[in-house]
């Protein structure tokens, strides 16, 4: 697998464990930054997700965003649902991350 960083508009460096709610097709992922704002980030049609701790051996930063190229969950739906895309959120602080199987994400309002 590869690690793309992504250019996000919103920061995951020493944000607090995220709220997470699915609501619908789309998840919402709502924490606070390291400037103490709310950020709500909204992924688009996310078919899977799963939090859990950082893997060992992971070489990337901890406190940023990626899509992961080469995914298993990809190349599970690439057949039925080819636009979809695997994001790793990582958040430094508790040292894990959310891994979310998604079309697209934006900046969303509260949840």
């Amino acid at each position: 697998m590869e690690y793309i960083e992504l250019d996000t508009a919103f920061s995951t460096a020493d944000a607090d464990d995220p709220a997470i709610k699915k609501d619908g097709p789309d998840l919402f992922v709502e924490f606070t930054d390291w400037r103490e704002e709310r950020v709500v980030v909204r992924f688009i049609d996310a078919d899977m997700f799963c939090w859990q701790q950082i893997e060992d051996g992971f070489s990337e930063a901890p406190d940023r965003v990626y899509e992961v190229k080469g995914s298993v969950w990809v190349k599970q739906v690439q057949p039925y649902e080819p636009e979809m895309k695997h994001y790793k959120v990582c958040f430094n602080a508790s040292y894990y991350a959310l891994d979310i199987l998604a079309v697209s994400y934006e900046l969303g309002q509260s949840i």
